[in-house]
């Protein structure tokens, strides 16, 4: 990777399994808590996934100001075997519970992260 961008701003996309909007939102408390704070990871949406009951969707934006290496290498350990594609300024990453490996969190059943310069 190329590390010589040093401003990337990215967007975690997470589908979560939980009974209600109030415990959608405090799920996405608790995984932006898992991110490490010099990312400043920002909820920006939680709402209900119109495709599969009982789950919902988080959007967390990852502000600009990192480098892309230092994003992906913080971001990484949110979960085991993902499906990684990523060139000298972008990283795109998708992990699904279907698939095995593990998450952070329980109530995870899928995540993608986009990193691209801000």
């Amino acid at each position: 990777m190329n590390s010589s961008i040093s401003n990337t701003t990215g967007l975690l996309r997470v589908f979560v399994e939980a009974t209600d909007l109030d415990e959608g939102t405090r799920i996405a408390s608790e995984l932006t808590e898992l991110i490490d704070e010099l990312l400043n990871p920002r909820i920006e949406s939680v709402e209900a996934y119109w495709k599969i009951p009982g789950w919902f969707e988080v959007l967390i934006r990852i502000p600009s100001g990192n480098s892309i290496e230092s994003a992906w290498t913080q971001l990484q350990p949110l979960c085991t075997d993902w499906h990684l594609s990523k060139n000298d300024t972008e990283v795109s990453a998708i992990w699904s519970f279907e698939n095995g490996g593990n998450s952070v969190h329980p109530k995870v059943r899928w995540i993608s992260v986009n990193l691209y310069p801000a």
